[in-house]
């Protein structure tokens, strides 16, 4: 039998829409997870967000498969003195203030 699955964008959005909402070392023996609230009050071009983005892709298996650029992070204006931060995943916004 040759069962093929096919994965959707809003597919992979879900799976780092949790891995947003798990904190770091979340299930016993993994790291598995995001600390996403670290990127809060470091500028953008520190290279954190690159770590996270390699941190999801490692945690995420089908992620690692996916071409880079598959995930991207950055910010949206709240306001004049609020930003959050997007997760872009294959086109999918997940806006991580509605996480966790």
């Amino acid at each position: 039998m040759n069962n093929r699955v096919q994965i959707e964008a809003a597919d992979l959005s879900g799976m780092v829409t949790h891995w947003l909402g798990c904190p770091p070392g979340g299930y016993l023996g993994s790291d598995y997870g995001s600390d996403v609230k670290s990127l809060l009050q470091t500028p953008m071009a520190s290279g954190m967000a690159d770590a996270l983005i390699e941190k999801c892709r490692a945690d995420i298996p089908l992620l690692a498969l996916a071409r880079p650029g598959t995930v991207n992070v950055g910010y949206s204006d709240l306001g004049i003195d609020r930003r959050s931060i997007v997760f872009e995943v294959a086109g999918e916004l997940i806006d991580v203030v509605d996480q966790g």
